[in-house]
């Protein structure tokens, strides 16, 4: 199960990508949210 979350840390350099290319803040912000579930995840275990 774990190795599917590790699947959302891909969304932590597009959000940061997006900040710098000027995307949408809605895209930024939903990418940086789904990148912080996998260390979420592991702090809370």
């Amino acid at each position: 199960m774990t190795k599917y979350f590790n699947v959302l840390l891909i969304f932590a350099p597009i959000a940061i990508l997006g900040e710098f290319l000027g995307w949408s803040p809605t895209i930024a912000f939903w990418s940086a949210a789904l990148a912080v579930i996998p260390p979420a995840r592991r702090v809370g275990t």
